[in-house]
């Protein structure tokens, strides 16, 4: 029990900071292994520049701008989720990951009651834990259900890099989730469009809306590279096996 509450402190705090930066600035992309994404940028955001004469005194607002908009920004929401797909690939796993952004809204109007705000973020985790269901998404959306105090999360919008497998996605029905947001089609196993379409299965309970190719050649790239690396090393691997083998049989000759 210490070492769980010791983990939920953790979380909190990180959640905090990441709440900071998103009020204060647009967060840069850490990568892990900067030579190879050197060449890589953070989704673009679409931000109002002021021209004309007077744009040096309108810098003066240019914070406020930014606030109003980022925090309304699918771009801005998926790049926190780019950072937790780089933390996975620092960690040999699959780069996935996920944010969890709570956006209460009135039930009549549905306009915004109050300003949206992260509430949990993860990453891939089944290599490091062992675990079937570690994926980004599904951990995140847990760790949203313990935040909130509720397993309903109506007012909860899941941007995630990759899209939902089957099971998550239907975690996301089950958890009454009012949005996902993903970047890079799974067209092998996604279940919110490419195989699938869970969200809006007549058949089933809960219907959700869904938005797909935010950041999209981002969330791509670098799963395109992750699994480019990996191949090569197997190759690397396969070789040095022959090579060793080869070498056995000629001493074992002499």
């Amino acid at each position: 029990m210490g070492e769980v509450s010791e983990n939920r402190r953790m979380i909190s705090s990180s959640l905090q900071r990441i709440s900071k930066t998103s009020r204060m600035h647009v967060p840069q992309l850490v990568h892990s292994d900067a030579s190879t994404y050197s060449d890589q940028k953070p989704c673009d955001l679409k931000i109002p520049l002021n021209k004309g004469a007077k744009g040096a005194a309108r810098q003066k607002n240019t914070f406020q701008q930014r606030h109003a908009i980022y925090q309304h920004s699918d771009e801005f929401y998926m790049n926190l989720a780019l950072e937790q797909a780089y933390l996975a690939r620092a960690n040999d796993e699959v780069p996935v990951g996920a944010v969890v952004v709570y956006a209460p809204r009135d039930r009549g109007s549905r306009k915004l009651i109050a300003s949206p705000q992260v509430i949990s973020f993860a990453r891939n985790r089944r290599e490091e834990d062992q675990d079937p269901k570690a994926h980004a998404e599904f951990l995140a959306i847990e760790e949203a259900s313990w935040r909130l105090g509720t397993w309903r999360l109506k007012d909860c919008i899941v941007y995630v890099t990759l899209e939902p497998c089957v099971m998550c996605a239907g975690l996301m029905i089950q958890s009454r989730i009012s949005r996902c947001v993903y970047g890079a089609a799974d067209p092998k196993g996604g279940a919110l469009g490419s195989v699938y379409r869970l969200q809006d299965d007549a058949r089933l309970n809960h219907s959700f809306l869904v938005s797909s190719g935010v950041c999209g050649k981002q969330c791509s790239a670098i799963l395109h590279d992750y699994f480019s690396a990996k191949r090569e090393r197997g190759k690397f691997k396969r070789k040095a096996i022959q090579i060793q083998k080869s070498a056995c049989k000629k001493s074992a000759c002499i």
